[in-house]
């Protein structure tokens, strides 16, 4: 799917968010990236996905995730990260 993208003009300016599911393999993808929205310049480039889920709703295994990096990124020294 991604490297379609990058060979198919209608993915052009088109911020993808890619969700693996059960099924047969798509023959044709350009007719899926053509429906999509297009980015608007200016505008936060993303999968229309609001920031409405707060941190302590995330799933257990996000948090565990996001505790993981954010000691590594201490044990490092690179900049601070919370979770």
């Amino acid at each position: 799917m991604l490297l379609a993208a990058h060979t198919t003009a209608d993915a052009t300016g088109l911020t993808l968010e890619v969700v693996a599911e059960r099924g047969p393999e798509q023959s044709q993808l350009d007719s899926l990236f053509a429906v999509l929205r297009a980015d608007v310049p200016g505008e936060v480039d993303g999968a229309l996905d609001p920031d409405t889920l707060p941190l302590g709703a995330e799933p257990d295994r996000m948090l565990e995730e996001l505790r993981r990096i954010a000691a590594a990124t201490e044990a490092h020294g690179v900049g601070a990260a919370t979770a």
